[in-house]
């Protein structure tokens, strides 16, 4: 996908995308500002709008996207590059953006009525790649939420209810191959 699609493809699965069309712009997330340049830092998610809404400037792109080959805004491209990096994979692990969509997703997650890890597994499948997933997937799946819970030390009775828990796998769902490309 393109880096604006990933973007939005987490904020929609994560369930906090505004699908509001048209309005204002919003700004980037920055670590530091520059009121000289003009360069104000806006919220970590963009208050849930979608990346066409994001406002681009000369002087510093999105660096979210930046990563994911948005075109650079000083020159003209006929064509995006198609690139698989370190720094992708890195910014996938580690980017705030990344883990605070991780984050709302999982308390939307503990929200539901869900009476099985294999049924929250399968509502995930069903939000994040849009097809429902095989028997192995959830096999796989399961054994790696408890993997998880083994290293956090989360029981069995409180795994349902875990926004840690939650978040990892949520974390490890945006990470697959399956939900970046198509």
């Amino acid at each position: 996908l393109e880096a604006e699609s990933i973007r939005d493809a987490m904020l929609a699965v994560s369930g906090r995308l505004d699908g509001r069309l048209f309005g204002p712009t919003s700004n980037p997330f920055r670590l530091s500002e520059d009121a000289q340049k003009r360069l104000f830092s806006g919220p970590l998610d963009g208050e849930g709008r979608r990346s066409i809404y994001t406002k681009v400037t000369i002087m510093e792109p999105p660096r979210f996207l930046a990563t994911f080959n948005q075109p650079a805004p000083k020159i003209p491209t006929g064509r995006r590059d198609i690139t698989t990096t370190p720094a992708q994979s890195l910014t996938l692990l580690n980017d705030p953006f990344v883990t605070s969509q991780a984050a709302y997703w999982a308390t939307q997650l503990i929200q539901r009525p869900d009476n099985s890890l294999e049924s929250r597994l399968q509502h995930m499948f069903s939000k994040a790649m849009s097809r429902d997933a095989t028997s192995e997937e959830l096999s796989r799946w399961a054994d790696a939420a408890r993997d998880f819970a083994a290293s956090e030390s989360i029981d069995v009775a409180s795994q349902m209810t875990s926004v840690s828990l939650w978040q990892t796998m949520a974390h490890a769902m945006f990470n697959t191959k399956e939900f970046l490309y198509i």
